[in-house]
């Protein structure tokens, strides 16, 4: 079991790695994204057009990304990684399930390592 969840962690850090550079202006797009619904391509204008904010989401991915492909503090990555989550979940059901399998994919990993290391997260959940 655990080699299988090494090679997940590691699939899944490459996968945020890649989703995180694609979103850096200089650095991408460079992977295809296929055609966008008009709600969905005005949103994406509407956030590209902060400058920041694609930045800030590309870096985030690229760093938790980096953070699990090498090992480093993973159960922090695990943690950064809940609200991106979320996000990319809430997005994809607002603007059609169908497109959203690796948005899916992503989130049931995320709970699977939450699971996983449980135990790291006790001390920040105990009540003092």
């Amino acid at each position: 079991m655990g080699k299988v969840l090494l090679v997940l962690r590691i699939l899944l850090g490459l996968f945020l790695l890649v989703s995180g550079l694609n979103k850096i202006p200089p650095v991408g797009p460079f992977l295809p994204v296929g055609e966008l619904s008009p709600e969905v391509a005005r949103q994406g204008e509407a956030l590209g057009s902060t400058y920041l904010f694609p930045w800030l989401v590309g870096l985030t991915e690229v760093f938790i990304g980096l953070l699990l492909v090498i090992g480093c503090w993973v159960p922090l990555a695990f943690l950064m990684l809940v609200p991106l989550s979320i996000n990319i979940v809430w997005f994809h059901i607002a603007t059609g399930p169908a497109g959203g399998i690796p948005a899916y994919i992503v989130a049931g990993l995320n709970l699977l390592f939450l699971l996983v290391y449980r135990k790291h997260y006790a001390p920040l959940l105990a009540r003092k």
